[in-house]
């Protein structure tokens, strides 16, 4: 028999907390650790030790990490526990995130320290294998690249007059998308940037940003300032996103940093043209699967050059498009835990 427990913490947004809520409903023990995003040392020890006690008294098989500050401060908890499997996804490493010289020397330490506590780590794509590799943060040995994966089933949503009308295009207009967190990660300013250095050129474009976040009164007081404020919807967080992918007519992703984004591999399922900065798993999904365009991080103007193509060139748009639809078999959720699955069989084997 196989049972799962989940430690997490729900402060970082309230969506966490209605997640955590869910998994509970389906039958998984959930334990919420108080634990914050910044650097906190007392919170932190405080979080590490709730973690050392959970692992000792319920003796886990596998323990799996995720993330950074949970990352590190579980596989410590994981290895003072006398736990003997513990795998950790990073999904970016802190590293690769926008930080001082200071900050990505640190983290580089932080990451190699943590690397001892561990027998395998996951990457979710071949730029964060090399970056792992390239700063000695373990052995190769250690590494193993397990992309992100998400159901394929052949659902179909078709464009709806209904919500085209909710982001207010015109008739011929286009609706151009982007789905994320709104926090500086996703670099949304950029595709604001963006937006207005099109509008003159595609008076008939309208822009889709949706997901919440720290960032979203900012960025609606700068689309207010550009003077594009009527051309944009931020929609906040959203269910059924299925059916917004469906609308757009290209989905733009200007990340600063990535892992492997789901989002990326939803939209591939609704089969549309990518416009991507060229980041971690992001920008190199795109290229090896040519569903659309990439573009370097934090340029609006690249950004806006790159769109603007995709707008003009509707048989270019097409072309991704199919690319994108039959791409996403490649990336599935039950190849990736399948793999998954023989990498615990593989933990718990090994002594």
């Amino acid at each position: 028999r196989q049972e799962q427990e989940l430690a997490c913490s729900t402060l970082r947004d309230k969506i966490c907390n209605i997640y955590a809520s869910e998994i509970e409903q389906k039958g998984i023990k959930v334990h919420r650790i108080p634990m914050r995003r910044a650097i906190s040392p007392i919170n932190d020890l405080s979080c590490l030790l709730k973690l050392i006690f959970l692992m000792k008294k319920n003796k886990y098989q596998i323990i799996h990490t995720h993330s950074s500050k949970a990352g590190f401060l579980g596989r410590i908890a994981g290895g003072i526990s006398g736990c003997h499997s513990i795998i950790h996804t990073p999904h970016v490493f802190p590293f690769q995130m926008k930080c001082s010289p200071f900050q990505r020397n640190f983290y580089i330490a932080l990451e190699k320290f943590a690397a001892r506590f561990c027998n395998r780590i996951i990457c979710v794509s071949q730029q964060e294998y090399k970056d792992a590799i390239y700063y000695n943060i373990t052995n190769a040995e250690k590494l193993i690249v397990i992309p992100n994966g998400i159901s394929v089933l052949p659902e179909h949503f078709s464009s709806s007059s209904q919500i085209r009308d909710f982001f207010n295009v015109p008739a011929g207009g286009l609706l151009v998308g982007s789905v994320g967190r709104l926090s500086e990660q996703k670099g949304h300013i950029y595709l604001l940037q963006a937006a207005k250095i099109l509008a003159p050129r595609f008076p008939l474009v309208r822009y889709a940003i949706i997901g919440s976040g720290e960032l979203k009164t900012k960025l609606m007081k700068t689309a207010a300032e550009l003077e594009i404020n009527n051309i944009i919807t931020f929609t906040g967080h959203l269910e059924h996103i299925e059916q917004y992918y469906a609308n757009f007519d290209v989905v733009v992703f200007p990340s600063l940093w990535e892992g492997m984004p789901y989002a990326l591999l939803e939209a591939m399922h609704a089969g549309k043209a990518i416009v991507a900065s060229d980041v971690g798993g992001l920008g190199e999904t795109v290229r090896k699967e040519n569903i659309g365009l990439v573009v370097p991080p934090a340029k609006a103007d690249s950004l806006a050059e790159a769109i603007g193509i995709m707008l003009a060139n509707y048989s270019l748009r097409n072309k991704f498009a199919k690319s994108s639809r039959s791409a996403i078999n490649n990336y599935s959720i039950e190849k990736m835990l399948s793999e998954t699955r023989k990498l615990y069989d593989a933990c718990v084997n090994t002594k």
